[in-house]
Order: structure tokens, then C-alpha cells, then sequence
């Protein structure tokens, strides 16, 4: 079998091109800049591994390389333009596969490890493509909207928080604060310095590209502004914090999570 990563040279281009090969792929580097695109009709799996906002082109353009049946897959963290671009592809005939693998170049197993699949054309086909090329991953299988905006909770507004965050802290004594810190400010901080390590092009994407960020954004300055008015009466913040508080303990994970992060500390500062 052969296989193309078009973005090769990227964080998780270059570890789905050892991947594919541990697969026993043999894997060729594709570029759509280059004559490497002729190699693309001879492949029997394409997988586009390029910035959000560039994805929809470069499954357009690959997609009209590639022979019929060959498979088409796309990992983007956003499907609001990447699922419809697939969605034309499977008309020229490729077999489309739309995932996002919730785990980045860093991982080494992929035991216990996510894979969101967006159906196109056969969600049951398409879960199976998948466990083929992550064996032992949970899949969940989702719209493209409502990943969207799953994603718009879990990665975009966390971007956003953090970044945000660090602007605010650029201002003040970080060597003080951080010999200073406890746990709570010390993940945090770690988090936001994370972040900011991130790619300017991939943060700008999860900002801009995401439509469903855009009303959390709002609600979070609603919620700053209605936690500073609620501070100054002692009944109207406990009540407002008890509303927080049965919310999220319908997650069984709030039990924990005081632990949790104890145990994170920990980990940080005995690292």
C-alpha cells in the first residue's frame, strides 16, 4: 500500500508519516507546490495534513489527482470548511474520510486516545478506515457542526483563555509570581505558556475559523462582569457559586478534580 502525507514536514505530518510507515505503508511527502502532486494518482491513500483555513483547497486540488477509490482523509481540528470540501471530493470519485485525531505529535501510543469521525458519504465505511489507520483509538462519530462546536469548547475558547491570560501577565514580575506560585497559578501559567509556544498560524485558526467560539466569547465576558458585580453581595455570589457548582458536578470527574490537580502539581514541580 501507498500512501501521501501533504504537510510532511509539520508536527503531525511528520508523525502520521512514521505512523503510516509502522502501518507498513510505504509514504511519499506530497507538496502541492511541486511536481510531487504527479504522485498522487498512483497512491492508494492521501492524508492532508495542513493549516485549518488552507485544508478546503488542498483536498479540492489533491482530490483531482487521485484515482477512483483511493482514499481521501483530512485530520483538520475544524470541519466547518474541510467536511463540505470532502463532501465535493467523494463526487470525483475518492472514497473521503474526514477525522480528527485528538492528540498531537508528541504521543507515542495510541491506547486510550480519541478519533472524532465526521461521516461524509458512509459513517459506517468511514469508522472502519479509521480503526485501520488508529488501531486500539476510541472513536466518536459527530456532525461537522456539532464538532465544531465541541472544539469551540475544548480547543478554541481554552486558546483564546490562555493567550489572553499571557498578554495580561506580560505586565508583571513573572520570576516573582512563579517562585510565588501554588498549584492553582502554576498549571495555570504552565498552560498559558503552552500555548503561547503553539503556532501563531494554528491558534489564529482555532480563533477565526471556529463560529461557534464567537457566543462562548461573549458569555465569558458576561460571566467576568456578573462575578465582579455578584462579589459585593455575600448571598448573590454564593448562590451564583452554587449554580456553578451543581452544574459541573454533574460530571462524575468534579468528585476528583481538587486531586487531580494536587497530583498535577506534583507532577510539574517534581519533573
Amino acid at each position: 500500500m501507498r500512501a501521501g502525507v501533504v504537510g510532511a514536514g509539520g508536527g503531525m505530518g511528520g508523525w502520521l508519516t512514521r505512523h503510516l510507515r509502522g502501518l507498513g505503508y510505504e509514504v511519499e511527502a506530497v507538496d502541492t507546490r511541486d511536481g510531487s502532486m504527479e504522485l498522487v494518482g498512483g497512491l492508494d491513500l492521501v492524508v492532508v495534513s495542513v493549516p485549518i483555513s488552507a485544508t478546503p483547497a488542498v483536498v479540492g486540488e489533491v482530490a483531482s489527482h487521485m484515482r477512483r477509490g483511493a482514499v481521501l482523509a483530512e485530520i483538520a481540528s475544524l470541519k466547518g470548511g474541510s467536511h463540505p470540501a470532502l463532501v465535493e471530493a467523494s463526487r470525483l470519485g475518492v472514497t473521503p474520510l474526514c477525522v480528527h485525531p485528538m492528540f498531537g505529535p508528541s504521543t507515542d501510543s495510541l491506547r486510550g486516545r480519541v478519533v472524532a469521525v465526521v461521516p461524509v458519504v458512509d459513517a459506517e465505511g468511514e469508522q472502519g478506515l479509521t480503526r485501520g489507520l488508529f488501531p486500539s483509538v476510541d472513536i466518536v462519530t459527530l456532525d461537522a457542526g456539532r464538532h465544531d462546536r465541541c472544539m469551540a469548547v475544548v480547543l478554541s475558547l481554552p486558546y483564546a483563555l490562555n493567550l489572553a491570560l499571557a498578554q495580561v501577565l506580560t505586565g508583571e514580575d513573572l520570576t516573582l509570581a512563579s517562585k510565588m506560585a501554588g498549584p492553582t497559578f502554576a498549571l495555570q501559567y504552565t498552560l498559558a505558556q503552552s500555548i503561547a509556544g503553539e503556532s501563531p498560524a494554528l491558534i489564529r485558526d482555532l480563533l477565526r475559523e471556529n463560529a461557534s467560539l464567537e457566543p462562548l466569547l461573549g458569555a465569558f465576558v458576561d460571566s467576568i462582569e456578573e462575578l465582579l458585580t455578584a462579589s459585593g453581595n455575600e448571598d448573590t455570589f454564593n448562590a451564583l457559586h452554587a449554580e456553578v457548582v451543581e452544574a459541573l458536578s454533574r460530571d462524575p470527574s468534579y468528585a476528583d478534580a481538587d486531586a487531580r490537580r494536587q497530583r498535577a502539581h506534583y507532577a510539574l514541580t517534581s519533573a
